[in-house]
């Protein structure tokens, strides 16, 4: 019997078996709760604003990395081999080369903020996790178990998403509910769709195999109810090319009900043979065929009325196509490798200079193509879209071979999904929120088709002392970016406050005080510096008389610390033209101190020399000039601003002209000014400009 206090040789073996099966069971079931989190993870779902969805998955990861990085140290995990990994280490070459080669190296490293999605570090996540799922050696019933996991989730999306737009049980949405189009779970129409359509085929999937009628029955309500939450997560323009007219509506109706009684038949046999099915299962066959004709009739009766056209004609399905054209002549222009990941905001205005579009909206800096292979050949060149077609063109080959193996039936339902998912990134939207979903369906392909196998490690390589110096500074990196991560996410969560509440009399300097801690957290955000300068400088203008050279001269070493992070803005990111026109304008106000005229007419020549195309920035040049009184640069600024306006931003431009002749009290030029503005004015801008025009003919 052992002594009290000491471990006896049976317990010390079993504690060893219970660390080992707890490294092997946190490997194989770890990742799985985290991928299905991290689609939810928008809006405000948890604190933050953007970057916190992005910056979890990092620390997640890395974590996963450390786990498996210990077990490699104790021997617990063997090591994947397979020959085709060489083509994903091509992919993963011509991406690192792409972001070496960048105009903005941190940029295409980090990926632009909030859309991290096409950064470097990005990237190499979801190669990493590739890899995790491939050490977990998952197996079928472990990714059986995982995607049952899915097609529930998916299940509660959709039925959100149906109530959401009828309105019901206090989750309607007025918005949604006038234009039939809804948000989803996800507080993205599109990024929810995304979700959906990777998942809905397992749907089918489940169906198949289950056996219990019960089951069977809620999986048949959970496919219908599916397909409809599809349909009302789709632009209104696709939706239309159904529901134009009563015959549409009557039809799509019809195709849905045929497809409900398809599932409320006895269930299938046993055995899923395709001769049985179609022997046994004649009405079933019937009545989807005839679902499928009744959508086919539906698509070609409204598609004669038009709505193809229409759709085209819609302006955000305009800014899309002009989008893919933009990325294209990019990608051609930097034909080897590209301009660099993430740096699509930087391209996109000078292609507009080539490729003229009314449409194009300056207050948005877009980072998106909607498309992705076009994403990867302008940001990435030949190279990174030969790597991307290369890769996913091998994994769609290793489904289309799975269709012979016993897998034949999850092989033919991954490839549907992604199909699906696919399709939906070249002419949609690429999210961050779903991007992991692909290179998990890549990992399962290479598992159960058996293309991986296992080595384990030799005692000779697993005492090496370089071995675990690499291992060592392998863990020393993942605490980095784990550390990092967690940092950004409060810096994040500060910067989110900042914005609140910004109808309160006290807005600029609580915004200031937040932003302020945002800064000092995480330094290397361009962001954060700018908005803080912005308000800090708000707040400094309001409480001192910066026309006081002597007062000015007092508060030079605040006036300074100002600068210093209006300055920041530029050195993290100068080919940002945004960031240029704000260090100008603080220059400016602060001109009384001495060069600080000059370096304000060298920033804002900058700023011009990076986006000379850009409304926005003419309007914020003009807004500085006038903010110290030199009203006829101010006003001539604005003029051009107008000149270069398209039809989203015409409006703002000539109330901002508006705006400047009312306080200059030159009545008859600012209501000239309204006038115009009215004719490009949405509902919100039109309230207003009614507003001001009453006050100005004294009628408020």
């Amino acid at each position: 019997m052992a002594r009290k206090g000491k471990i006896s040789h049976k317990r010390r073996k079993e504690l060893a078996e219970k660390k080992e099966a707890f490294f092997k069971n946190l490997m194989q079931s770890g990742w799985m709760g985290f991928l299905f989190l991290l689609p939810f993870l928008r809006s405000e779902t948890f604190f933050g604003v953007e970057s916190p969805k992005f910056f979890l998955s990092v620390i997640v990861i890395f974590l996963l990395c450390i786990i498996a990085i210990i077990g490699y140290l104790k021997k617990k995990i063997d090591i994947p081999f397979s020959k085709k990994f060489i083509i994903l280490g091509a992919f993963l070459a011509a991406i690192l080369l792409a972001t070496l080669n960048s105009v903005d190296k941190l940029v295409s490293f980090l990926g632009m903020y909030p859309h991290f999605h096409t950064g470097f570090l990005a990237f190499l996540l979801c190669v990493l996790l590739f890899f995790i799922i491939i050490l977990s050696r998952p197996t079928k019933d472990d990714i059986d178990r995982f995607l049952k996991v899915f097609v529930i989730i998916s299940g509660i999306i959709s039925l959100q998403a149906i109530l959401e737009v009828l309105g019901l049980f206090f989750v309607g949405d007025a918005v949604a509910f006038e234009s039939g189009r809804a948000k989803g779970m996800l507080q993205n129409s599109d990024i929810t769709l995304s979700y959906l359509l990777f998942v809905y085929p397992f749907s089918f999937y489940y169906y198949l195999k289950e056996k219990k009628s019960e089951i069977k029955l809620a999986l048949g309500f959970a496919i219908v109810s599916g397909a409809y939450a599809i349909f009302r997560l789709l632009p209104q323009g696709m939706q239309e090319i159904f529901l134009k007219n009563t015959a549409g509506n009557a039809i799509f109706a019809l195709s849905i009900l045929s497809l409900l009684a398809f599932f409320m038949w006895p269930r299938i046999g046993k055995k899923i043979r395709i001769g049985n099915l179609i022997k046994n299962n004649k009405k079933k066959i019937f009545l989807s065929l005839s679902f499928l004709l009744a959508l086919g009739i539906g698509l070609t009766y409204n598609l004669g009325n038009g709505s193809i056209a229409d759709f085209a004609s819609n302006s955000s399905n305009v800014q899309r196509f002009w989008g893919w054209k933009a990325g294209i002549e990019n990608g051609k222009e930097h034909f080897l490798t590209g301009t660099g990941p993430g740096t699509i905001s930087y391209f996109l205005p000078k292609i507009r200079e080539k490729i003229p579009f009314e449409g194009w909206d300056d207050n948005t800096t877009t980072n998106n193509v909607h498309n992705e292979p076009i994403d990867y050949f302008a940001m990435d060149g030949i190279l990174g879209l030969s790597g991307y077609l290369l890769w996913w063109g091998f994994i769609v080959y290793l489904l289309v071979k799975g269709l012979k193996t016993e897998h034949k039936l999850f092989f033919g339902f991954s490839i549907m999904s992604m199909f699906l998912f696919f399709g939906f990134n070249m002419f949609l939207f690429a999210s961050i929120a779903t991007m992991f979903l692909p290179w998990m369906m890549a990992a399962f392909a290479f598992i159960i088709y058996g293309t991986v196998s296992y080595r384990p490690m030799s005692k000779e390589i697993n005492f090496s002392l370089t071995r675990k110096f690499s291992l060592s500074a392998a863990v020393l990196i993942s605490v980095v970016f784990i550390v990092g991560s967690l940092v950004y996410w409060v810096a994040d969560y500060n910067y989110g406050l900042g914005f609140k509440d910004s109808d309160k009399s006290d807005y600029p300097k609580r915004a200031a005080k937040y932003i302020k801690r945002a800064v000092s957290l995480f330094p290397l955000n361009d962001n954060y510096h700018l908005y803080y300068s912005y308000y800090a400088y708000q707040n400094f203008a309001t409480d001192n008389d910066t026309s006081n050279e002597r007062k000015m001269i007092e508060k030079k070493g605040e006036a300074g610390k100002i600068l210093s992070h209006a300055r920041r803005v530029v050195d993290l990111k100068p080919l940002n033209a945004r960031g240029w026109t704000n260090y100008g304008m603080i220059l400016l106000g602060f001109q009384k101190l001495e060069g600080n005229r000059a370096l304000a007419e060298d920033a804002y020549k900058k700023a011009l020399e990076k986006d000379p195309h850009s409304e926005i920035i003419h309007m914020q040049i003009s807004q500085g000039y006038w903010y110290v009184g030199e009203k006829a640069k101010a006003e001539g600024y604005v003029k051009q601003a107008i000149k270069l306006s398209g039809k989203p931003t015409r409006t703002q431009c000539y109330m901002v002209l508006a705006k400047f002749y009312m306080n200059d009290k030159k009545k008859k030029e600012a209501l000239t000014a309204f006038t115009e503005a009215k004719k490009w004015a949405n509902s919100k801008q039109l309230e207003e400009i009614n507003y001001f025009s009453d006050v100005l003919n004294g009628k408020e």
